[in-house]
């Protein structure tokens, strides 16, 4: 029962729409196992979210040795935030300079339109997205701030430049040796091999509506709203884990201004192959926070879920929870379900490619 209400705890603080009675009644019940309720939401990234949330519900009613870690995690969060704000601007005024116009994506983005400013976030990286063409000028910028090329991409690959990433992978991590920053230098959304299999067209379309978002005293483009909504979605079930702070992402920004024009959202959603990936996210978010979602999106995007019976079992949020969609049995997430639920005769093909190419680098490495 204790892991049940620490499983709650987290939840009962993804709506942009608090309850406090709800939070408060968690907080202050004696069966809640405080070092594990900490340690998930540690691993879900949402420790900055929460901590903020129970200082203003509980007004100081934890006991000190429960409050310690939250609080330390806090500000250290905030620092990291406010680190990362800062090399944005930066990199926003030198790219400027250069005539080059990256987008920014994902979380720092969100962080700005849809958090109040206590709390913390959390940036991991800097997701900026160009055009193929500014990719080797955006790489100089990003040298002349201080950044390197990653010696190896996320498969543990060695990478020689950003060139011989092309091909296989969606982006290129660099990293600052000191500073502890990286930014994500995206080129697409994901790896062109499942891009086309599953006929993804997103990408091409996130400069239709851009917007201008404030970043300190320089100014960001962004995709517009539905776009945006779009690409949190695909974040969230397309990439092989499930991270909480990635749903609270995606649950605060639907209700964020500007409200969201859902017509076109399902429009989008349907000529850019993100329909699938949009249902299942959107059903996660009602999961957590019911009534977001107006019930006529529902029934436009259902014709594209595929089999729901067959994936619904593999998205419940007290599963996802525990496994992070990371555990062998997480159909809908580790094995990209959710992505290949429109397609799946490419499904075993893709897959087989997959792991065939991870017992080929396992085998290598023995082998070294």
């Amino acid at each position: 029962m204790a892991g049940d209400l620490a499983s709650q705890l987290l939840l009962a603080c993804v709506p942009a729409r608090l309850e406090p009675a709800r939070l408060r009644g968690l907080a202050t019940d004696p069966r809640m196992d405080w070092a594990a309720a900490y340690r998930l939401a540690d691993r879900h990234g949402v420790v900055g979210l929460i901590a903020p949330q129970l200082h203003e519900t509980c007004d100081g009613a934890l006991p000190d040795q429960v409050w310690a870690p939250w609080r330390r995690r806090w500000q250290a969060l905030a620092m990291q935030d406010l680190t990362h704000l800062a090399m944005l601007e930066h990199l926003l005024e030198e790219s400027h300079a250069r005539g080059l116009r990256p987008l920014l994506l994902k979380g720092l983005a969100v962080h700005l339109q849809a958090y109040p400013r206590e709390m913390a976030r959390g940036a991991a990286d800097i997701d900026l997205l160009v055009d193929r063409s500014d990719i080797a000028p955006m790489a100089q910028c990003l040298e002349a701030a201080g950044f390197v090329l990653a010696e190896q991409d996320a498969h543990g690959r060695p990478v020689a430049n950003v060139q011989t990433l092309l091909a296989k992978d969606s982006e290129a991590l660099f990293v600052h040796p000191t500073r502890n920053i990286d930014v994500d230098l995206h080129w697409d959304l994901c790896a062109f091999r499942v891009a086309h299999a599953v006929g993804l067209r997103l990408t091409a379309h996130l400069g239709d509506r851009a917007r201008a978002l404030p970043v300190g005293r320089a100014v960001g483009a962004i995709p517009g709203r539905e776009e945006e909504l779009l690409v949190l979605s695909l974040h969230l079930l397309g990439e092989g884990d499930f991270v909480l702070r990635n749903l609270c992402d995606l649950a605060r920004l639907l209700v964020a201004e500007p409200p969201v024009d859902w017509p076109r959202f399902c429009r989008v959603a349907g000529e850019t192959g993100t329909d699938t990936v949009a249902f299942y996210a959107l059903t996660l978010v009602e999961q957590a926070s019911p009534g977001v979602v107006p019930s006529a999106v529902w029934s436009t995007l259902a014709p594209a879920a595929g089999p729901r019976r067959l994936l619904a079992p593999f998205l419940q949020m007290d599963t996802l929870l525990n496994t992070r969609g990371e555990g062998i049995a997480d159909v809908g997430t580790f094995w990209q379900g959710v992505l290949f639920a429109r397609h799946p005769w490419r499904w075993l093909p893709c897959q087989t490619v997959r792991v065939g190419r991870w017992m080929a680098r396992r085998a290598h490495g023995m082998l070294r």
